[in-house]
């Protein structure tokens, strides 16, 4: 009786000493999951605060990059701008010393400035056999006005090249693609004596004419009922 009475003491030692050993290996485990879930919500913090300084620096970068691209821009457009005055300063103030007669090859549009800087009273008629029928009419142009005309209309030719002939014999712009000795704009330099087409108006003021036109014609017509 005695000897199964410690049998079973022994037995329920046993069993508590396992229970404890169990209670403690996983008391074990949750500590290092505890510890596992530290660790990684630490890194997972760093990597965090990582990447919101790297995203950071970044957009300071790209900002000062589109502000560095932006000023270049802006200096080589002034540069540019600065240059083109400076050329057709100097080849205004050259065209000067061969007053009365003016003679330049350039583009269309460089002659036609340096037409309308040198003879303020000039008129333009345009060539309709060269350059075809015209909708605002081809005489009575200003040399700007033609410029604008052109920049609506063809503006690749304003880029052609052209020569500007102001003498006792020849008077007019010629466009050497088309022709070398027939000139493409017939120029009238405004001086006393000399027979000129009359001024009539830039483009804005020849197509409200041209709409008023229309519109009376319209108006003659329309049946009466």
């Amino acid at each position: 009786m005695e000897r199964k009475q410690s049998n079973e003491a022994v037995l329920q030692q046993l069993i508590q000493s396992f229970q404890e050993a169990n209670q403690a290996i996983v008391e074990s485990a949750v500590a290092v999951q505890e510890r596992n879930m530290q660790f990684a919500q630490h890194l997972y913090s760093d990597w965090l605060a990582a990447l919101q300084d790297h995203t950071q620096n970044h957009r300071t970068l790209m900002q000062k990059m589109e502000q560095q691209i932006q000023k270049e821009q802006d200096a080589y457009q002034k540069l540019v701008q600065e240059t083109v005055a400076s050329y057709f300063e100097s080849l205004i103030a050259g065209l000067a010393f061969f007053a009365p007669t003016l003679q330049l090859t350039e583009k269309l549009q460089l002659c036609l400035l340096a037409l309308a800087n040198r003879y303020p009273h000039h008129c333009v008629n345009i060539n309709e056999e060269l350059l075809g029928p015209q909708t605002l009419g081809a005489e009575g142009w200003k040399a700007t006005d033609l410029i604008e005309l052109l920049q609506n209309t063809s503006p690749q030719l304003l880029q052609a090249k052209a020569r500007l002939e102001v003498t006792t014999q020849r008077k007019g712009i010629y466009l050497l693609e088309l022709s070398e000795e027939v000139p493409a704009f017939r120029v009238y330099c405004g001086e006393m004596g000399e027979k000129s087409p009359p001024y009539r108006g830039d483009m804005a003021t020849r197509q409200t004419e041209q709409k008023q036109r229309h519109d009376e014609a319209l108006g003659e017509h329309v049946p009466v009922g």
